[in-house]
């Protein structure tokens, strides 16, 4: 029996010699192995403080843009891209597609599926790619080769190009047509006696019947149009002129360069198809508000 407690005493000896030595080894290797396998990181947060810790830092991420769903492109011909199921397809039933790499905020990537031809070097792919500025693209580059005179606009942008060849020829006819208009006139009369200005000329005057003389010394004053957003009749009338003698020429409607003035009716010691050969300015004057009578 005492050689039994011997042995059990001795066996337990060595289990405990066997365990101080793992817990030795793990503290001498332990460590080593974790501290190695630690990696700190050291960043700078919205504040402008440096920071520690044991997570990397986000990558940074591009950010994105929904493609717009209506884009004008302007090259040799104008055309409109029109986004759906993922891609841009041609409104005007074009036989080619394009899809988006990338659309951000700050650049475009675009790639054109088309039948080879001359224009694209043969290729079936061709890599549109540029700045944003304002909703235009810029500095574009066709598979990497510059082409300054390509135009590209979306959002607000959109209206700055046409959608189409027809909108192109018409905005240039438009340019050409006033190239070529005729400088202002400047013998017409002036601005003083023009009493209303309109875009659109105005209709053909009215027969007018002359109604009965209201008195002695009144003169018919004929109706003529008027204007007040809109063209509208000013019927005739009998008008008592400031003294005997005096004639009434009427008012008319004359073109002035790109509108049509009103030139209101003078009186004066003769009539104005006379009058040339006088001093106007002390033959015609504008009368005064006069008795007017439309009886």
């Amino acid at each position: 029996m005492y050689e039994d407690s011997l042995r059990l005493s001795r066996a337990l000896s060595d289990t405990h010699r066997y365990a101080v030595l793992l817990i030795a080894l793990s503290v001498l290797v332990g460590p080593g192995r974790v501290l190695g396998a630690v990696q700190v990181y050291k960043s700078v947060d919205a504040e402008g403080h440096v920071t520690y810790s044991d997570r990397a830092p986000d990558a940074p991420t591009a950010q994105k843009s929904d493609p717009p769903q209506v884009i004008h492109i302007c090259w040799t011909n104008c055309f409109s891209l029109s986004f759906g199921n993922g891609l841009y397809t041609r409104t005007d039933g074009t036989d080619e597609t394009w899809t988006v790499e990338s659309f951000t905020p700050t650049a475009v990537v675009l790639h054109r599926h088309s039948v080879p031809a001359a224009w694209n070097g043969f290729s079936a792919d061709v890599t549109y790619q540029g700045q944003v500025s304002n909703d235009r693209l810029i500095n574009i580059t066709l598979n990497g080769r510059p082409v300054p005179d390509i135009k590209v606009a979306w959002g607000t942008a959109l209206d700055t190009l046409p959608g189409n060849n027809a909108q192109r020829d018409l905005a240039q006819t438009k340019q050409q047509a006033i190239g070529a208009s005729p400088p202002p006139r400047t013998d017409i009369a002036p601005a003083v006696d023009v009493d209303m200005r309109a875009a659109d000329a105005p209709p053909p005057l009215l027969n007018e019947e002359q109604a009965p003389c209201t008195g002695d010394g009144y003169l018919w004053t004929p109706g003529y149009w008027a204007w007040g957003g809109g063209y509208y009749w000013v019927p005739g009338a009998w008008v008592l002129p400031p003294r005997v003698g005096l004639l009434w020429t009427p008012g008319y409607w004359g073109y002035a360069g790109a509108i049509y003035a009103f030139h209101a009716g003078i009186g004066g010691r003769t009539s104005a198809s006379t009058a040339a050969s006088t001093t106007a300015s002390a033959i015609l004057a504008p009368w005064p508000t006069m008795s007017r009578s439309t009886r």
